[in-house]
């Protein structure tokens, strides 16, 4: 479903990512770790449009996407979190979610008066679908609380809600796990087990193992721009070479 070839991102004569090579099979869960600074968040930046590569290319459903901008992206199926929740704060939960779907008829304001009843019907299939989702996320206690107002689970709930919206084909989480506590970090667990089961792929950096370990088929290991290694969760634990790049890598509390 992706595909990567000898990506490369230089940002004024320092390189984060060199030579980036991997693929992505379709309707997996793949993880992407590695210590801080090892240039992960920048890889989904590229995959994603936020930023343009140096050099190299990306593949999706055998499209080149290298040079595409992040809405292009986003109608392709492609849709991301973060590893900080960037929701409305100013607006309700549903009101996070009911806005996601693009080119909605009630966009243009000439449309409320001339096809007034195909507003109404699409805005109430929007709602009844962000309602379903919040149930499906346990969050329906919270339809009309700010965004603002939520936990740090609640919000990477609402991140996970807000992705599903876009229907996607393939779903970039950034640290779904971090600042969860336990509780909530299970209930994400099973959200995203749920959603795999439903046909969607997933990419996820992730800095907790345990996560890691219970949801993901294959684990790519970056290290200074590159992959060190790939393969299987068992494997990869395994493997001394990990343990090696995280004491050797950044210890910033950002990654690159």
């Amino acid at each position: 479903m992706l595909s990567v070839h000898n990506l490369v991102k230089e940002f004024d004569g320092l390189t984060a990512v060199s030579d980036l090579s991997f693929t992505v099979e379709p309707e997996t869960i793949t993880g992407l770790i590695g210590p801080n600074g090892a240039g992960k968040t920048t890889t989904f930046n590229m995959i994603t449009g936020h930023v343009k590569p140096s050099y190299g290319s990306i593949h999706f459903d055998g499209q080149d996407i290298t040079n595409l901008r992040p809405h292009q992206a986003f109608h392709l199926g492609i849709v991301r979190t973060f590893q900080i929740p960037r929701p409305f704060s100013g607006m309700t939960v549903l009101e996070n979610l009911t806005m996601v779907p693009g080119n909605q008829i009630g966009e243009n304001v000439w449309n409320n008066w001339l096809r007034r009843s195909k507003v109404e019907n699409e805005e109430l299939r929007i709602q009844r679908k962000a309602h379903e989702l919040l149930e499906f996320l346990n969050l329906s206690d919270l339809n009309n609380e700010f965004s603002g107002n939520l936990s740090g689970g609640q919000l990477k709930l609402l991140e996970l809600g807000r992705a599903l919206m876009s229907d996607p084909k393939l779903i970039l989480l950034d640290e779904p796990a971090a600042g969860v506590n336990p509780t909530l970090l299970e209930e994400i667990i099973e959200r995203i087990r749920e959603i795999h089961r439903q046909g969607v792929t997933f990419l996820i950096i992730e800095h907790n193992m345990e996560l890691v370990m219970r949801l993901c088929s294959s684990v790519l290991v970056m290290a200074e721009g590159g992959i060190l290694m790939e393969g299987s969760p068992e494997e990869i634990r395994s493997d001394p070479r990990l343990i090696d790049a995280f004491l050797g890598g950044s210890t910033s509390s950002s990654d690159t």
